[in-house]
């Protein structure tokens, strides 16, 4: 679940049916050839309980662009477009 976005930041509510440690990544880009910095997180999950973590990125360079944003864990991947 998205709690709260802003340019450059995100914040995520990340729950899991199991318990385990889990990567979180974001990946941010303009184009398939046009990549924004990205950032990542190990989360330690118990199964029903809710973690928030904080992923950063890189800010487009033109403002008025759209970019995509794409967060996996795991085999879960949720792809999101920022649009201008």
């Amino acid at each position: 679940e998205v709690i709260s976005f802003e340019e450059g930041k995100t914040v995520l509510a990340v729950t899991s049916s199991v318990d385990g440690e889990f990567t979180v990544e974001l990946h941010a880009e303009l184009s398939s050839d046009n990549l924004l910095r990205g950032d990542a997180e190990k989360l330690n999950l118990r199964a029903g309980e809710a973690q928030t973590v904080e992923l950063t990125f890189g800010k487009p360079y033109n403002s008025s662009w759209d970019y995509y944003l794409t967060i996996t864990a795991d085999n879960t991947k949720l792809y999101i477009r920022i649009d201008k």
